[in-house]
């Protein structure tokens, strides 16, 4: 396997024929940080299987991280890790998240860029943003199921807000 994964790839023998297994498919979180400072997104839920009628240890992949933020002239934000998984016969974690980048410029304004959230192999965390002329960004969304959030990107000072991770995901073969 190539790239950077988020996977918990459980292999389950001896299962009983129309027993049942839970499913649980966390949300995306939706509420980015308010408020008068900054303040980071909200992680993404986590998506499991569990027992039901069928007897299985519980086997998560979580979602991903929310990118964090700062209030401060030129100071980078990080970008959210992919999620976490647990109790796979295989598990696979997703990328961290990126550091951002600050910076003065000659004309006297403090610019900052929010780091890439962390990517899985279903797909890419919140692309980097750029602050300019003293305009803050709030970080971009995770894309892909289990991916991270973008930091935010402050200049001068103003309030900023990371972006949210995306949600883990099941599937069935």
């Amino acid at each position: 396997v190539t790239g950077v994964q988020t996977c918990a790839l459980p292999i389950l023998k001896s299962l009983t024929p129309g027993a049942t297994i839970s499913v649980t498919i966390g949300a995306g979180n939706t509420s980015p940080g308010t408020g008068s400072g900054p303040t980071q997104g909200g992680a993404g839920g986590s998506s499991s299987i569990s027992s039901g009628t069928q007897s299985i240890t519980t086997v998560t992949a979580g979602g991903g991280g929310g990118g964090s933020t700062v209030n401060s002239n030129d100071n980078p934000s990080a970008g959210g890790a992919g999620g976490s998984p647990s109790n796979g016969s295989i598990n696979m974690t997703g990328q961290h998240g990126g550091s951002g980048i600050g910076w003065y410029d000659n004309n006297s304004s403090y610019l900052s860029s929010g780091g890439a959230g962390g990517s899985t192999m279903f797909g890419a965390g919140g692309p980097t943003n750029q602050t300019g002329n003293n305009n803050p960004q709030t970080g971009i969304s995770g894309y892909g199921y289990g991916s991270g959030g973008a930091g935010g990107a402050s200049g001068a000072g103003s309030v900023t807000y990371g972006g949210n991770g995306a949600s883990g995901i099941v599937i069935f073969e």
